[in-house]
């Protein structure tokens, strides 16, 4: 089972990051490519807590399953 706390902190921080990127720098500030990586990097937090989240519930239908 997973820390949902901590899951929800990463996912937090992740939405706080691409709020920033997308409200305050343009890519003319940056550049590209560290706009695009900050971007992605956010994303891929994001998509890990989701995963995270989809295996915590198919863990829990499966002992779930099993009890009965």
């Amino acid at each position: 089972m997973c820390n949902k706390e901590t899951l929800w902190r990463k996912a937090n921080q992740a939405l706080l990051g691409i709020a920033l990127i997308l409200s305050f720098a343009t890519v003319a500030e940056v550049g590209p490519v560290v706009w695009f990586s900050s971007l992605h990097s956010c994303c891929l937090t994001l998509s890990q807590v989701i995963e995270e989240l989809k295996k915590d519930e198919d863990d829990k239908k499966s002992l779930e399953e099993e009890e009965l």
